[in-house]
């Protein structure tokens, strides 16, 4: 049956349609609300992409403006850079800011001495500011110009980089530097609202321009960068750089109207110096396994005497927040978190990889965060010349046997080392000059070579030659030619006389004086000199003596006859030749190789006793001999036929005596006389005499080591006996004896070599002159010729000298020795006197040796080129104030120009103008000239000067990085384009911690300097040597021989010290300019005078005595220092006062004082000082100054860019819209902006090269956010 459908399911039927289609429907919105939520997310997706874009790209434009603002203020060679706080109190706010500078004076090779001092202390050239003279840092006496700080706002600031036509001088010098208020924003400036927790994204940044404004500021380097120290509540190494407006015309946005510009974003940046900070990535020498072990050790060799790293273990791991007072220096140290080897050290090119090879990366990583200012590992350098401009040029190959410099080459044989004072002319040499070193002298040192084949140090050896300057056929004869030499020094020379008969006494029996001489020669050399070839006698060295007096230097032979004194002859000391003319009183010497710094003693044998001088008789080295001697006769009657005095019938019994003669013929031997001695050549000559007056041309060449006739090792010269008290007869009445063996001298004159201590042959007595100096700091004892300059009255300071009777304590031997077989010796350095029981050997200079090259400028301290011995010991890389260069006293009305580093005047009553005064008429500063030639101009590549160079050959100073392989390297004028310097470290660094680590490039060393022919795995400290190859160990009480070993303490203390220094000295302009001394006192530090010494010298003299928070580098308190005699003064008979008061010497400087008005002070204030455990300024150099650079050439840019909404105020969170920041490192390059003009060429006039210098490239590049600021 059929149903009929109810009416229940067609409404479930509807029902269920209506729901599908409310679902569709709801599905429909949903999707529709979906598409409009996602164009609105896209849409602003775009949006921020679009304000990210637009941030970047501000930030990008920040980035080209730095690299141009570097490019224009830093890309010429004559521009160097500092951070803030070297001008700034340190600890205050953007003291990371880098300032770029020029120098106010031109760097002039060809400039004369006293125009050099002029410009230099003028106070419109330099830093002298008399309104705040309190202040250090506004009186550094430094010629160093502001031009800019590197940070954006400064863009505006007006300087013209053009030569002549702009602020820049012909040559360089800037003539206009932007004056203070010029440029926008300084360090000084007050930053708001920073905290240690200010985060990059802060806004309320605020710092004062120079018009004292409010501008908005921001944070570019903060905690997620660094760990900062504290100043209070300000983080003193976080970086805040003004933000820049950029603007928009209003018409250009939407709404705005034609009102004022509309800021439509802003943007910052900062560029940081890297060449400020050590280098992280530099491996400890000997440590690359792939090195065979041969050329291992050579690395290990070459890194003791030149550092080839930056010790980061010595830095601080920390540093305590900022207090009254600097951080402990004993706080602790990275030390072993940090492994030096090449296996770890290759792969880092970012410092945030260095903790991933660390055996504790937490930790590391923490450490190094401290040290974001401090490490890097980008710092690479140009080799070029900050003082003149220019690459520098290749000591390494100019120096080389196998070049030939051309006559127009600076270098050339002939050319002086530096141009001579406009008033120094005449004299020896007829065109001036006389005296000063020529680069043939500095040339035959370099190519003067050790040789190394035996391991037996005494086997290095070099042979006796002798030195030459000035001598008329030098361009003519080979052997006169220029020549630093390598010879012994005569330190002692004893002539005792006594009146004797030749036989028994008998009638016809002749009468003779009789000779006892006694002399000690020195090798003052390191390595053993080997004596000249021998004569046919056997002999190989001559010496004389010549005692001098105005007059005559007579005795009168006295017979007492009927009780009266009746004279039975005369004896004249000057014509013992027997003639009208003054002679030497000469003797050979039978010398054998004298080993390094040894002594010996020359005596006649027993067996002369009884010949007959005849100038040629030989001294022996064997132990003082005071019965041996020869005799000349006593004569009467012309000179042209003499006769001998014979003992006649009835007088054989008589009481005779050595009386004076009449008026004051013997006025020498009562206190009037003086003395002087040479060292030659045994000469073929019958007699040495002088020929004219008594300072006419004749005479002065008779004892002038540079005349033709001479050929003299060393001489030395009017050493006074001044105000003897002498009571004759010279030999006491008493019957003629005749007895050859143990007749010894009845009257004795004498000189020896002032050394150190005052012994037992120093002044023996009240009425002795002598004037006591720091003789190695002051006086060269190995110079050629050492007399009285024009700039010495009363002194030749390097000796002093006496006479008087045996039987009245004047010995004929003044030094004290020992038997055994030594005897023949004595010693060096603080005396003749033997200590401890045997001799004191002191080798002080060294050659360089055979197949290891020189590496360092400071090396040079060695090269002989102080010529006369009142010039310092070690001039090269040195920088003490000569205390002959005073500007007062009562003999010098004026102080002429250039005073302070040379002169040609001779005062009121000189009696330097005799002698070497009359061949001399200039005298220099001649480290101070020395230093601004070479440390700028030169340097040691060590690469071959001869043989083939491959592309990727290492050169001995591995630093020396090849950078271009086109380039010849072994070109001279070239190389400096081919190479670049890894870690190159700007003198004017203020990191403490930096220069902790470049102090300590030598820590952990595997070598052994005591055996240096041998790899060792002994670790070494931190090391300086004066020598190569020391011949001793470090202890420092044995200050004669060996090395200095400094801990991590001691570098902590002379890191600061230094840097103290470099803040009361600086800007400095070249690295001429930091080596040297200040020619004005900073008036800001009252106890130190910044013009008496170097930089780096003064840093270490600051800190003499230890504690548990001091630690020097020349401890007051060792044995040795503790006992060396300071220089001191009685007024009259020792350091006479009139030398000060009539303006001679200064007195300070001779006592080696830190300024005028504080006292001499152990160590530097010792006689001893630089011996050579003594660590000198030229010490340091010699290990990193071929790291050294005068300017930095790598830096890294912080940039910041944003975007905002023009329409909000900028206190609306929604203001900024967008925000970019990055990084780029960028580098200096050899190559100058135009691509046409070779690396080593000057630029022409008005080139774009000229104005803008050599390029800037980008060598990476990186994005950072928030999380890395």
């Amino acid at each position: 049956m059929n149903r009929i459908p109810s009416n229940s399911v067609a409404r479930r039927e509807r029902g269920f349609a209506l729901l599908i289609t409310i679902t569709l429907l709801a599905f429909l919105v949903l999707l529709l609300v979906s598409l409009a939520s996602l164009t609105r997310v896209e849409t602003q997706v775009a949006s921020n992409n679009q304000q990210l874009s637009q941030a970047r790209q501000n930030a990008l434009m920040a980035l080209n403006i730095a690299v141009g603002q570097l490019q224009k203020y830093a890309g010429p060679d004559q521009r160097t850079t500092a951070r803030a706080d070297l001008e700034n109190t340190p600890g205050q706010n953007n003291s990371q800011w880098v300032g770029v500078y020029g120098s106010s004076v031109a760097g002039d090779y060809t400039a004369t001495p006293e125009s050099i001092a002029t410009a230099l202390t003028s106070p419109t050239n330099i830093m002298v500011d008399t309104t705040n003279a309190a202040d250090p840092r506004r009186n550094t006496g430094s010629p160093a110009r502001l031009l800019n700080w590197l940070v954006s706002g400064n863009e505006i600031t007006p300087f013209d980089p053009r030569r002549t036509s702009g602020d820049v001088g012909a040559l360089g010098q800037i003539t206009t530097a932007p004056a203070a208020a010029s440029i926008p924003y300084k360090p000084a400036g007050t930053v708001a609202n920073l905290t240690e927790t200010t985060a990059a994204l802060a806004t309320n940044l605020t710092i004062t321009n120079a018009s004292n404004v409010t501008r908005p500021a921001r944070l570019l380097v903060g905690q997620n960068s660094v760990t900062s120290s504290l100043n209070g509540s300000q983080p003193i190494d976080y970086v805040v750089a003004p933000a820049v407006d950029i603007t928009v015309p209003a018409a250009s946005v939407p709404g705005m109207g034609s009102g004022s510009p509309v800021t439509v974003g802003r943007y910052a940046w900062w560029v940081g110096d890297e060449g400020v900070k050590a280098r992280v990535n530099l491996p400890l020498a000997g440590t690359d396994i792939s090195l065979t072990n041969d050329e291992k050790f050579e690395q290990q060799r070459n890194a003791f005497s030149n550092s080839t790293r930056a010790a980061i273990e010595l830095m601080a791991s920390d540093t305590p927040s900022w207090t009254a007072s600097m951080p402990a220096l004993n706080s602790p140290r990275i030390d072993t978190l940090y492994s030096p080897d090449a296996a770890t050290l290759a792969p880092i090119v970012s410092p945030k990889q260095v903790p991933l090879a660390s055996t504790n990366a937490p930790a590391m990583s923490t450490a190094l965060k401290y040290r974001f200012h401090d490490v890097t590992t980008q710092s690479t350098s140009v080799l070029a010349d900050t003082n003149a401009g220019g690459l520098k040029r290749d000591l390494s190959i100019l120096l080389d046997p196998s070049y030939t410099p051309a006559a127009t080459d600076p270098t050339a044989d002939l050319n002086r080392m530096w141009v001579p004072h406009s008033g120094d002319n005449g004299g020896f040499v007829a065109s001036g000059g006389f005296a000063i070193p020529t680069w043939r002298h500095l040339r035959s040192f370099a190519q003067t070579r050790v040789p190394t084949a035996s391991s037996d140090p005494n086997a290095l050896s070099v042979p006796v030659r002798l030195p030459t300057y000035d001598k008329p056929n030098k361009t003519t004869v080979p052997a006169d030619a220029d020549h630093v030499g390598a010879a012994p020094v005569i330190t002692y020379f004893s002539l005792g006389f006594r009146a004797a008969p030749v036989a028994t006494p008998a009638p016809g029996v002749e009468i003779h004086m009789n000779l006892y001489p006694l002399v000690v020669i020195w090798n003052p050399y390191n390595v053993t000199l080997r004596a000249p070839a021998a004569q046919a006698d056997g002999s190989n060295f001559e010496v004389g003596v010549q005692p001098s007096h105005d007059g005559q230097v007579n005795v009168e032979l006295e017979a007492d006859i009927a009780g009266t004194w009746t004279s039975r002859g005369r004896f004249n000391f000057l014509r013992t030749h027997y003639g009208n003319n003054g002679n030497f009183i000469r003797f050979r010497l039978k010398c054998p190789d004298i080993l390094p710094g040894q002594s010996l003693v020359f005596s006649l044998p027993v067996t002369s006793s009884g010949q007959v001088y005849n100038q040629q008789n030989i001294l022996e080295n064997i132990e003082p001999e005071p019965g041996a001697y020869v005799s000349v006769p006593f004569r009467t009657g012309p000179a042209g036929s003499p006769t001998n005095i014979t003992i006649l019938a009835g007088e054989e019994n008589l009481s005779y005596r050595l009386a004076a003669s009449p008026g004051t013929q013997s006025a020498s031997f009562l206190g009037g006389g003086g003395i002087n001695i040479y060292l030659g050549e045994p000469s073929s000559l019958s007699s040495l005499t002088t020929t004219g007056g008594a300072n006419d041309a004749a005479n002065r060449a008779f004892f002038n080591p540079s005349a033709t006739n001479r050929r003299w090792y060393s001489t030395a010269q009017d050493m006074d006996w001044s105000g003897l008290v002498v009571t004759p007869p010279f030999q006491e009445p008493g019957p003629l004896v005749h007895d050859t063996i143990a007749s010894e001298p009845t009257y004795v004159f004498q000189t020896q070599a002032l050394f150190s201590g005052q012994g037992s042959n120093a002044q023996l007595n009240a009425n002795q002159y002598m004037f006591a100096t720091r003789w190695l700091a002051q006086g060269n004892m190995r110079a050629v010729r050492s007399g009285r300059t024009r700039r010495d009255n009363n002194y030749n300071v390097l000796f002093t000298a006496t006479a008087g009777q045996p039987l009245y304590t004047f010995p004929w031997q003044k030094f004290i020795n020992g038997p055994g077989p030594d005897s023949d010796r004595t010693s060096a350095g603080q005396g003749h006197d033997w200590l401890g029981g045997a001799p004191v050997d002191v080798g002080l200079f060294e050659f360089p040796y055979e197949n290891q090259p020189l590496q360092s400028i400071g090396q040079l301290q060695h090269a002989n080129l102080s010529l006369v011995g009142a010039y310092p010991a070690y001039p090269v890389g040195n920088s003490l104030a000569d205390f002959r260069l005073v500007s007062g006293g009562a003999s010098f009305s004026t102080t002429p120009p250039g005073w302070q580093i040379a002169r040609v005047d001779s005062g009121t009553g000189a009696q330097g103008i005799g002698k070497l005064g009359s061949d001399m008429r200039g005298y220099y500063d001649i480290s101070y000239l020395l230093n601004r030639n070479l440390w700028d101009r030169y340097y040691f590549s060590t690469v071959p000067a001869t043989g083939a160079i491959s592309a990727t050959q290492t050169f001995p100073n591995t630093r020396h990085l090849r950078y271009n392989p086109a380039i010849d390297v072994q070109n001279p004028d070239r190389s400096a384009a081919g190479l670049m310097v890894a870690g190159a470290f700007n003198i004017n660094s203020t990191s403490e911690q930096a220069w902790r680590a470049i102090l300590g490039g030598g820590n952990q060393l595997r070598f052994n300097p005591e055996n240096p022919g041998s790899p060792s795995t002994n670790t070494l400290k931190t090391t300086f040597s004066r020598f190569i190859r020391p011949n001793g160990d470090d202890n420092p009480n044995d200050a004669w021989k060996g090395y200095r070993s400094l801990d991590e303490n001691e570098i902590a203390q002379l890191a600061r010290d230094i840097v103290t220094e470099i803040r009361n000295r600086g800007p400095f302009v070249s690295l001429g300019d930091f080596v040297n001394r200040r020619l004005v006192d900073n008036s800001g530090t009252p106890g130190e005078d910044e013009s008496y010494r170097g930089t780096i010298q003064a840093a270490i003299d600051a800190t003499t005595t230890s504690s548990s928070t001091r630690f020097p580098t020349n401890d007051a308190g060792d044995t040795f220092w503790a006992q060396d005699q300071l220089i001191t003064s009685s007024g009259t008979r020792v350091n006479q006062e009139s030398q000060y008061t009539m303006g001679y010497y200064g007195r300070p400087l001779v006592e080696g004082r830190r300024n005028t008005s504080t006292t001499a002070e152990r160590p530097y204030g010792g006689r001893s000082s630089f011996a050579p455990k003594y660590i000198t300024q030229a010490d340091i150099l010699s290990k990193i100054g071929a790291g050294l650079s005068g300017r930095s050439d790598t830096f890294t840019i912080r940039t910041y860019g944003e975007t905002v909404n023009p329409v909000l105020p900028d206190t609306d969170p929604n203001y900024i819209t967008g925000r970019a920041w990055c990084e780029a490192v960028v580098q200096r390059l050899p190559e100058y902006v135009e691509s046409s003009v070779n690396a080593w060429d000057s630029p022409g006039n008005g080139s774009v090269s000229q104005t803008f210098g050599r390029k800037f490239k980008i060598i990476s590049f990186r994005w950072l956010s928030p999380n890395d600021i």
